[in-house]
């Protein structure tokens, strides 16, 4: 987990609404991940609809944008999906076989996390828990996941923003200096870390 974790969150919860928002996750997945968050002093937000309630947690790339992860829950059991989507938005035609190139070497590299270009353009990032995590594990492996995809997107977005603005080095974001190498040797270490969680699990 990195030390300087907390420079990449977004918003803030006021400690006089941890209880409220607490209650409002009734789900137990979305309840139970709310809590750990709080241990860890993790921002985030409860969203609900009819259908769904789900975890936002935002936080800084890097030498790139503010994103949010969605952790969403659509039972009352402990089956979720993490999403991230909008990592970047609206590519060019001409962009897109470069910027799947990146999506691809990125899903070779880490198994759990899938990096996908949808039909307007936009880059998504999807993760779904290997198992159905018991209530014992489930807030702290997603505290665990939200830890790792920081890591990812930092390692992994200056590739993304390469694919984007190869033709203009001059718009490549300072501190692009990674390169794939790095971002393969980091890759397999979140992956190792990952695997060593679940292989804990009841």
């Amino acid at each position: 987990r990195p030390s300087d974790i907390d420079r990449h969150l977004g918003f803030k919860i006021s400690k006089n609404r941890i209880e409220e928002v607490i209650e409002m996750a009734t789900y137990n997945a979305i309840r139970l991940i709310s809590e750990a968050f709080e241990r860890h002093n993790i921002a985030y937000q409860v969203y609900e609809t009819e259908e769904y309630q789900e975890i936002q947690a935002p936080f800084s790339i890097d030498v790139g944008p503010l994103v949010t992860v969605h952790f969403n829950s659509k039972d009352r059991g402990n089956d979720l999906e993490i999403r991230l989507p909008g990592l970047v938005n609206n590519i060019p035609a001409e962009k897109r076989p470069s910027m799947l190139e990146v999506c691809n070497t990125l899903n070779e590299k880490y198994r759990f996390t899938k990096f996908s270009i949808n039909k307007d353009g936009n880059v998504n990032v999807k993760y779904d828990l290997p198992v159905t995590t018991g209530d014992e594990s489930v807030g702290e492996m997603c505290f665990d996941i939200f830890v790792i995809l920081i890591q990812i997107l930092n390692q992994g977005y200056p590739l993304i923003a390469e694919a984007l603005y190869r033709e203009n080095a001059a718009c490549v974001p300072e501190g692009n200096t990674g390169g794939l190498g790095n971002l393969q040797h980091m890759l397999k270490n979140s992956q190792d870390e990952i695997n060593i969680k679940i292989s804990r699990m009841p």
